[in-house]
């Protein structure tokens, strides 16, 4: 609502059907009890995990129609992409030239660089920052309950978050099939595979909070973590491989069995 009178009725809009109903239908989700014959007292919430990978619904869903749309039309996305990239990066050029500054090779190779990563990752980057508005809106809802004391459901941690195998299997066979296949198709399972390892990522997370929790030092351990995830995309690599390794080996429950 208040974005409806800051910005425009078009923000407010995608606001509510991009973030705020993914965001409802989850927390309407985390509620849920069902039956499971595992538990003592045969009732139990929804998984934490399985809610993770109900994140990844919404812009799979979208990546795959769009990348339909444009590959029906003949035209591609990547192709479509790299000619956007390429009037920022003409622009950006002329911008450079205007301020009297000689554009040589290095920083045209640079560039180009760029603008080919970019293109090569875009919808997965857009899919990951969308999943992660919706994440962070889940946690602050929950937070707000919970200092409110209306939540119905005892709080979770990331050390909860343990996934389905279907995903685990899903994400490696996108994985696989991403490197034996070339053009389209390799483009478009690089990017699904990519949407899929978001849940995984928040598992090798869940398991890092478990090693933190042993350590005094748990607050200064997160805080570092979060700043390299941030800026390097081989930290975010590793903590996906652990978050792999973690549904087959059980590293939490060896950590939780373990006095340091």
């Amino acid at each position: 609502m208040l974005l409806y009178f800051v910005s425009s009725p078009l923000t407010a809009l995608i606001y509510i059907c991009s973030v705020a109903v993914p965001v409802a239908l989850l927390c309407e989700k985390a509620v849920t009890k069902y039956f499971l014959k595992e538990e003592a007292s045969g009732i139990t919430w929804y998984p934490v995990g399985r809610l993770c990978v109900w994140l990844t619904i919404p812009p799979v869903a979208m990546f795959s129609a769009i990348f339909l749309y444009f590959q029906l039309g003949d035209i591609g996305l990547q192709k479509i992409l790299a000619e956007k990239a390429d009037v920022v990066m003409d622009y950006y050029r002329m911008v450079l030239k205007e301020q009297g500054q000689n554009i040589e090779s290095n920083l045209s190779a640079q560039l180009n660089h760029i603008k080919t990563s970019f293109v090569d990752t875009a919808p997965a980057l857009f899919s990951v920052f969308w999943m992660t508005i919706i994440f962070l809106n889940g946690l602050l809802a929950q937070t707000i309950l919970i200092r409110l004391k209306r939540n119905e459901r005892p709080s979770f941690v990331m050390s909860d978050i343990e996934l389905p195998q279907f995903i685990v299997i899903t994400f490696l066979v996108t994985v696989l099939v991403a490197g034996f296949t070339t053009g389209h198709l390799e483009y478009c399972f690089i990017n699904l595979a990519a949407i899929i390892a978001f849940p995984i990522l928040l598992s090798g997370l869940g398991v890092v909070h478990s090693l933190a929790n042993k350590s005094r030092h748990r607050l200064g351990i997160l805080i570092i973590l979060y700043m390299v995830i941030t800026f390097s995309r081989w930290a975010a690599l590793v903590i996906i491989l652990i978050g792999v390794l973690d549904h087959f080996f059980k590293f939490r429950t060896r950590i939780g069995a373990t006095k340091l």
